[in-house]
């Protein structure tokens, strides 16, 4: 067997550059393969979150709100699942939309079924899983559930790795998902491990031969070189050496004949040269292939872009795997063909004078045009063209770089259309809505806030919100306190101008703007004119005072006996003693002067009491404004006793009253709560009435303590008569609700002492059972508490377990 050193110079040139030659190959294809398998799969994964977060984005967008509670009208719900179900993943992927519960919102085939408890081939509850995953994430980015699955429709009968993507809507309580099986996504992963080991294959193959012919190549000028060195060393030194290439073999043959006759000197540097000659080669064949071998892989690693290069005439020269990808062809298919053949309209693909001399001055050239696939489906295409050129700064070529907008594009004008959506309901409110920014100054008006200042937006975008205000700035300042501290607020009112100096009754609402980072941008607000509710809540308020002085003079109408007879006991009572001392002193007897005065006294009270029932009556009568003021509530309550008193007794009503002293004043209206007072009694007597024996009322009044307030004052009115009964108890103080007989009562009794009651910032309680009477409690609050609680507090327990 030969030492290696006998071996020949071109098997020395194989055994040195192959292993050079291949085993960096075989290591660049090696790591280059794991990279863009990395890189795929990352891809394909970010494709999965791109779906998720695309159409999260699409929902979030279509929210609207209606008594703060988020939907997504209907319009906006088919737009979504049109585009849900129009999305397809790999070859059986595809996304969906389940809420909480399990039940599915949006899916291609199975659509308002609930799957919650659907199990995988392990057993395992993997949408209970997903949505418990998603809920926990709160809306922040996305998850990630893998699963085995058997899709038993399509005819499988082992179970295959599925992947599924998902983020959770809050407002919705929507999760959002898409999924595929790992083979379908990665599917691109093989495809490309096995054209990278067939091509490596084909590298490797190619190289070998190279290697065998640039070694016999060079080696054969110098086998003939060595042939006649030795022959010249024998001493043929006439000899020359009969190649003609140009190369430096060439010159070296050329300075071999040259220096035939120095051979000797020459033949020792001549095995250094072709050493260095031979090591140059190497290294400059290396040096393109690691050029060429980077240009390839960054061409075929963009999957998104087309990168397609041409020649002068347009013609397809280069044709990496996004523009496979995206048009359709393969490259064998489309190399060598014009690139108008990607284009709908073929006039598209030209370009005209002005932007031919634009990428002449080396800029590039980017339009939007209508791009076809292979098999016709057309699609939006971004393109950005430059201009190729050789070392020399000659044009020799363009170079594309384009993308598929159609999805973008979409998206974008379905932003536009709800953006439009949302400012047609701005538009159509009939309150005032208006936008600042942090100086207070107008952004934003809708036509609303134009018919209540009478004005154009024209002229109030720009101003101040101040102008505006009748406090002017004060109020400005005062409302973005508010805001600053409260970030927002409701039922604020205030007061407007407009230009004609016409003041408004508002009621706002406002709260802070802050833009997606959460800083406050501004201020937005909602003003409702209340002229129309002022001017009805003043006709209400007369309306109310003409049913209270209706009432009164019912009330006045039922008291008429009684009251006459009131007047009548000491009106006769004067007659009497002024009969005897009429008696008296004609008949001289015990007319003594004391006597007489002690009738004409008597006669003094008498009239006394006639004038201050007379009185009374004529204050009641008489309409009222309802003014506040700290007032005892006994008076009210001992000037309904004085006019009902005799009423009471003729209808052999047994009147029991415990009150308690020195009870603390409430603020409130005296007449009106007299009112509630005679209400209540005549409603008592009247369900006495229904009764034969056992006619009692008991009126009581306490004070209740309540930690850290004034308390309570309670008055009491406790009949024995029948009860109301359940059904009717929670309607007796309903308007125009009566249980009395037609003619006998108005229905707005009751009504009319809940409002008034309440306008006191009181309360009205009721117990009753059936054959037990019933309880009317009125209920207000005490200016003070500076009594002896303990035997109120007793006195309150009692009456409420009466």
């Amino acid at each position: 067997m030969k030492k290696i050193s006998d071996w020949t110079i071109q098997n020395k040139l194989i055994l040195v550059i192959a292993p050079l030659v291949i085993i960096p190959l075989i290591l660049l294809a090696y790591f280059a393969t794991t990279q863009l398998n990395s890189a795929l799969k990352n891809g394909a994964e970010k494709d999965l979150d791109h779906v998720v977060n695309t159409i999260y984005a699409l929902c979030e967008i279509s929210l609207s709100s209606e008594n703060n509670k988020p939907f997504i009208p209907l319009t906006q719900l088919s737009k979504i699942k049109k585009v849900v179900k129009d999305i397809i993943i790999g070859e059986t992927g595809y996304p969906f939309i389940i809420d909480e519960k399990g039940n599915l919102i949006i899916h291609p085939t199975k659509e308002n079924e609930n799957i919650l408890y659907s199990q995988d081939s392990k057993g395992d509850y993997f949408i209970n899983e997903m949505i418990y995953k998603a809920i926990s994430l709160r809306g922040e980015g996305t998850g990630e559930i893998r699963y085995p699955w058997i899709n038993k429709e399509l005819g499988e009968k082992s179970p295959r790795m599925k992947i599924t993507r998902f983020r959770y809507l809050s407002q919705l309580g929507w999760v959002i998902a898409a999924g595929s099986y790992e083979g379908e996504i990665f599917g691109a992963v093989g495809r490309t491990q096995k054209a990278v080991f067939i091509l490596t294959i084909f590298t490797l193959t190619l190289m070998l031969a190279l290697v065998v012919f640039f070694a016999r190549f060079l080696t054969e000028p110098i086998l003939e070189l060595t042939h006649l060195s030795s022959r010249m060393a024998e001493g043929e030194l006439s000899l020359r050496v009969a190649i003609h290439q140009k190369d430096e073999i060439g010159q070296l043959a050329l300075s071999f004949n040259r220096m035939a006759a120095q051979i000797q000197e020459h033949t020792k540097n001549l095995e250094s040269l072709v050493k260095q000659r031979t090591q140059e080669l190497l290294e400059s064949k290396e040096k393109y292939k690691r050029i060429s071998t980077l240009l390839t892989n960054v061409l075929e690693s963009s999957t998104e872009y087309a990168i397609i290069a041409t020649d002068l005439q347009w013609k397809v020269l280069e044709f990496n795997t996004g523009a496979r990808k995206i048009f359709g062809w393969e490259k064998e298919e489309i190399l060598g063909e014009y690139l108008y053949k990607t284009y709908v309209e073929k006039k598209e693909s030209f370009i005209e004078w002005e932007e031919f001399s634009k990428l002449q001055a080396g800029n590039a050239l980017e339009k939007e045009v209508m791009r076809k696939e292979k098999n016709g489906e057309v699609f939006l295409s971004r393109a950005v063209i430059t201009a190729m050129r050789d070392m020399e700064g000659d044009l020799i070529g363009y170079l594309e770089i384009s993308r598929d907008i159609t999805e973008r594009k979409r998206l974008e004008w379905e932003l536009i259309e709800t953006k439009d959506y949302l400012e047609s309901i701005l538009e159509s409110s009939a309150d005032g809505i208006i936008t600042t920014n942090q100086k207070g100054t107008i952004t934003y008006v809708n036509r609303g806030l134009e018919e209540i200042l009478h004005d154009k937006k024209e002229r109030l975008i720009g101003s101040h919100v101040s102008l505006f205000y009748l406090d002017g700035i004060a109020e400005a300042r005062k409302i973005m306190n508010i805001l600053r501290r409260d970030q927002k607020f409701t039922n604020y009112e205030m007061t407007m101008a407009d230009k004609s100096g016409r003041e408004i009754p508002i009621n706002t609402s406002a709260s802070l703007l802050k833009n997606f980072k959460g800083e406050i941008i501004g201020t937005v607000g909602i003003f409702k004119d209340m002229t129309e509710k002022k001017r009805l809540e003043a006709a209400l308020r007369k309306a109310e005072a003409s049913l209270i002085q209706s009432a009164k003079m019912r009330e006045l109408g039922d008291l008429v006996a009684g009251v006459a007879h009131e007047i009548n006991n000491p009106l006769m009572a004067s007659q009497t003693l002024i009969f005897r001392i009429k008696e008296d002193y004609q008949q001289q007897k015990n007319c003594s002067h004391k006597k007489i005065i002690e009738f004409v006294d008597l006669i003094g009270r008498c009239n006394d009491r006639i004038a201050t029932i007379v009185n009374h009556l004529g204050e009641f009568s008489r309409g009222s404004e309802m003014k506040f003021e700290a007032l005892d509530i006994m008076i009210p309550l001992n000037n309904s006793l004085l006019i009902t008193g005799q009423m009471l007794l003729d209808h052999q009503v047994e009147v029991t009253k415990d009150f308690s002293g020195d009870l603390p004043k409430v603020m409130g209206s005296a007449s009106q709560l007299e009112q509630v007072f005679l209400n209540i009694i005549s409603n008592a007597r009247d369900a006495l009435d229904m009764q034969h024996s056992n006619k009692e009322l008991i009126i009581r009044s306490f004070y209740r303590a309540k930690n850290g307030t004034p308390g309570e004052i309670i008055i009491s009115f406790t009949d024995t008569g029948p009860g109301i009964p359940p059904e009717i108890k929670y309607k007796i103080f309903d308007p125009f609700f009566s249980t009395k007989a037609v003619g006998r009562g108005t229905g707005l009794g009751l009504s009319l002492c809940f409002g008034i009651v309440e306008k006191h910032a009181g309360r009205i309680e009721l117990d009753s059972e059936i054959g037990k009477g019933a309880t009317f409690r009125v209920i207000l609050p005490a200016i003070s508490s500076n009594l002896n609680l303990n035997k109120e507090e007793k006195n309150g327990k009692e009456d409420i377990s009466s």
